[in-house]
């Protein structure tokens, strides 16, 4: 006749234990390991503007007029050098259009036009823009690269914070998807 009744083995539970306790232990190791290694971290950025980091101190933009800028508002910033041209005039109809595209979060953001020559008729033709006019920091000295234009937009915290940069060259769509995520994630403003 064969014995059919289960056998106890001591070494049976002290290895259901280990793994009970070991397992989850080897796992916060690795991803400490993955965590400060940087090892398969994604590469990949999140943002489609020039982030700044550290953020960039809301008065270096111009070198008088700097308590003019604040605002308790998060800002989407033209700052043009010289006078407004065409991609200028373009530039102030899109950033109208990308604050309206923000539904809901439209009341948390105000545009302002920062230029060292007076704002041309299309800036008052559009309406809904703060204008300050000022001696302006130049925009290498902000961005840390060379300016391919005179014209930069820049996003503000309502903390007084430069956040992000664009260039001429950027999408429309990339600064409304940044500024949707930062007005998401944001408990200020």
């Amino acid at each position: 006749m064969v014995d059919t009744a289960p056998t106890n083995n001591p070494n049976k539970g002290k290895l259901l234990a280990a793994l009970i306790l070991g397992v989850p232990l080897l796992l916060m190791a690795l991803a400490t390991f993955m965590y400060t290694s940087g090892w398969m971290s994604p590469g990949g950025r999140v943002n489609n503007g020039l982030l700044f980091t550290p953020v960039i101190p809301l008065e270096q933009l111009t070198i008088s007029n700097g308590d003019a800028l604040a605002s308790e508002k998060w800002q989407f910033i033209l700052r043009v050098e010289g006078t407004c041209d065409a991609d200028c005039d373009a530039w102030v109809v899109t950033l109208r259009q990308l604050h309206v595209a923000l539904g809901k979060n439209e009341g948390r953001v105000e545009r302002l036009y920062l230029s060292d020559h007076p704002a041309p008729a299309s800036v008052t033709s559009v309406g809904y823009y703060r204008t300050v006019i000022g001696k302006l920091t130049p925009l290498d000295q902000l961005t840390k690269t060379p300016p391919t234009d005179n014209i930069g937009i820049f996003v503000s915290d309502p903390l007084g914070n430069i956040m992000m940069y664009y260039s001429l060259e950027a999408s429309p769509k990339d600064i409304i998807e940044d500024m949707k995520k930062l007005l998401k994630l944001s408990m200020v403003g």
